[in-house]
């Protein structure tokens, strides 16, 4: 139901999480132990079994919806995305789940080696999985959490909220001066991270149409995709040229710029009014 959404798409986001909480935990260890290339076969396998078992036991109720657009044989490359990204709502909202991605993937690659600096030592695989993992863990925890509570406060407060807090944990990680407080700051960074996660989806049905929503849903995935590539290049080159705490601070100011913006950028996203429930246009 539309009441529920923000925390159903917050247990959804939390189960994401915590099979990416589990990956580095369970993966560290096993790289250790049998080296990459064995990895990458059971992380296949994992897969093919993970999509065997939705073919199998996941049914839906699922009716193609009926439209004159839709129901075209040719239509132009293209033309569904640039109809929806023309509608200033959902622009916006793209903008801003890039922003973010690019703001996750930007700390990314120096972490790891932070860690092995702060550690002292080069043997780190185990130690860092079991620490990303505590952090995805409780993000996941916090994804569903705060899904519910997105629908009592709204989806906009909940996301700037979670940027703000995401900025606060990233400067601070950054002046880390031991593994036990980096570890830490990472877990209660995840419960940040956590809480914007699912509010952008729930955003879509408030600014789409119920015929248009698996258009926007790719164009949104689309877009995340570009900023996690986007973000641990930048972040990269900025950690090689200025050292990894600058990386802390850079993304620490990214979070703020993108709370700012969001909360700018949307102000009605909180109300209760929702998107139009009618069919795309010709």
């Amino acid at each position: 139901p539309r009441q529920h959404l923000g925390f159903a798409l917050g247990l959804m986001q939390g189960a994401f999480m915590l099979g990416s909480s589990l990956g580095p935990l369970i993966g560290g260890p096993l790289i250790d132990r049998y080296g990459y290339t064995d990895c990458f076969f059971w992380a296949g396998a994992v897969v093919i079994i993970a999509g065997v078992a939705v073919q199998l036991w996941v049914h839906e109720d699922f009716s193609r919806v009926r439209s004159v657009e839709s129901s075209a044989k040719y239509r132009m490359p293209g033309k569904d995305m640039i109809r929806l990204l023309s509608e200033r709502p959902f622009l916006i909202l793209v903008l801003t789940v890039t922003s973010m991605s690019f703001a996750f993937g930007f700390i990314m690659p120096v972490l790891p080696l932070f860690l092995q600096q702060l550690a002292g030592r080069s043997d780190i695989l185990s130690l860092a999985g079991a620490v990303f993992a505590a952090g995805g863990l409780v993000g996941a925890l916090s994804a569903a959490i705060m899904g519910r509570f997105s629908d009592h406060i709204g989806p906009r407060r909940m996301l700037v909220g979670g940027l703000l807090g995401a900025s606060v944990f990233a400067l601070a990680q950054g002046f880390s001066t031991s593994v036990p407080m980096l570890a830490t700051l990472i877990v209660l960074g995840g419960i940040a991270t956590g809480a914007t996660r699912p509010v952008a989806n729930s955003l879509i049905t408030r600014f789409v149409t119920e015929a248009d929503r698996g258009k926007a849903f790719g164009v949104m995935s689309s877009s995340a995709a570009l900023g996690w590539a986007a973000g641990p290049m930048a972040g990269g080159y900025l950690g090689a040229e200025a050292g990894f705490r600058a990386v802390f601070v850079a993304t620490s100011l990214l979070y703020l710029a993108v709370g700012a913006w969001a909360w700018f950028a949307m102000p009605g996203a909180d109300s209760p009014i929702e998107a139009p429930n009618r069919k795309s246009d010709p």
